[in-house]
């Protein structure tokens, strides 16, 4: 099982989603218990097959850097990240359907109205971080040779853009999610292919963009519009 753990946990994860994916767009369960469902099946899954990795890599983890580091650096890139979507999306501002771009954060921003606030804390903050960097960087990452750098720079490539595009609703996506998957196999890197790393900013992330979505909730719409006007006003 653990030689072909890497395996499981990827074909596993996709088939979970397309299974209930199925289950709710037929009607067969609603939208959002097939998205609770395949939520917690993944993360079932993933603790059976890396439970023990896990706790080898978080007592490798604890000595590499401290909890103050890591919440800073990820809270760096996270800046970093805002900045870098919003220069992507001027610069291909006449390219753009702006009206179909974050068809994603939408769908995010309809199922947190729907379900229990801290359902969709543990959804987002928890069990996506978890599960997606088990899928996108070690089971992809973890199990090329370091010696084999052509190998490797092929694999970080593939995991880049196959998080991205796992996130994609419309093409336009693209942009607002490849910023992000760089940032995450950065800091897997980073930590000596520790999936630790890129878990930690997931985290981190995932938790300031949630506790954004509420702040934003309680700004009238005409204040976000004009911020935003004046936002890419300030790119052109």
């Amino acid at each position: 099982m653990k030689k072909h753990r890497n395996k499981i946990m990827f074909f596993g994860f996709f088939i979970n989603m397309i299974l209930f994916g199925v289950l709710g767009a037929t009607g067969v369960i609603d939208m959002y218990t097939s998205t609770a469902l395949s939520s917690i099946t993944n993360v079932m899954l993933a603790l059976f097959l890396f439970g023990d990795h896990l706790k080898e890599e978080w007592a490798r983890f604890k000595t590499q850097t401290t909890l103050k580091k890591i919440l800073w650096l990820s809270f760096l890139l996270f800046i970093i990240n805002v900045f870098a979507r919003t220069v992507l999306m001027t610069l291909f501002e006449p390219y753009l359907d702006l009206e179909s771009l974050g068809m994603n954060q939408q769908a995010l921003e309809e199922m947190q109205t729907q379900i229990n606030p801290l359902l969709f804390i543990f959804f987002t903050v928890i069990s996506a971080p978890l599960v997606e960097e088990l899928v996108f960087r070690e089971s992809l990452n973890g199990w090329v040779n370091k010696a084999n750098r052509g190998l490797v720079v092929i694999m970080w490539i593939v995991s880049t853009l196959l998080f991205a595009g796992a996130h994609v609703v419309s093409l336009q996506d693209f942009l607002i999610y490849l910023p992000l998957s760089i940032s995450l196999l950065y800091m897997y890197v980073r930590f000596d292919r520790n999936i630790w790393g890129s878990i930690s900013f997931h985290f981190v992330n995932n938790a300031l963009s949630v506790i954004l979505m509420y702040l934003v909730q309680l700004i009238p719409q005409e204040l976000l519009e004009e911020a935003a006007t004046g936002l890419i006003q300030l790119f052109k």
